[in-house]
């Protein structure tokens, strides 16, 4: 069985979707001699376009990105034992970290959220 390998992941930013063919090797610190995925590394050029993608609003409407984080909330909780186990596996901490680092992304997902919300209804 091989790697997962994340060669040719797509970010879409301000319409422009990115491909890397720059890849690094993920390992397990705790084994460092154990891969466990490949991914893409972002080139100078791709940090600029997310550069430039974050300064504008990418005509995405307050509802729109309201949604959008909604969503992505909901995946991560969905998502919660995959996510620890990832942060356990790729960094080494314990399952409390892991568990309190998931739960903090979660918070912050909601509670921009609802600053988007207070801040385009009134």
């Amino acid at each position: 069985m091989g790697i997962p390998s994340f060669r040719s992941p797509t970010a879409l930013f301000a319409a422009n979707k990115i491909h890397s063919p720059l890849t690094a090797i993920g390992t397990n610190p705790s084994r460092p001699d154990q891969p466990l995925y490949t991914y893409s590394l972002a080139s100078q050029q791709d940090i600029l376009t997310v550069v430039d993608a974050a300064h504008s609003d990418c005509g995405i409407t307050p509802s729109d990105r309201i949604s959008i984080l909604h969503n992505v909330a909901n995946l991560m909780r969905s998502s919660r034992q995959l996510l620890i186990k990832t942060i356990l596996l790729d960094t080494g901490k314990l399952i409390h970290e892991a568990d309190s680092e998931v739960s903090e992304a979660i918070d912050f997902i909601d509670f921009y959220s609802q600053q988007c919300h207070e801040l385009h209804s009134h």
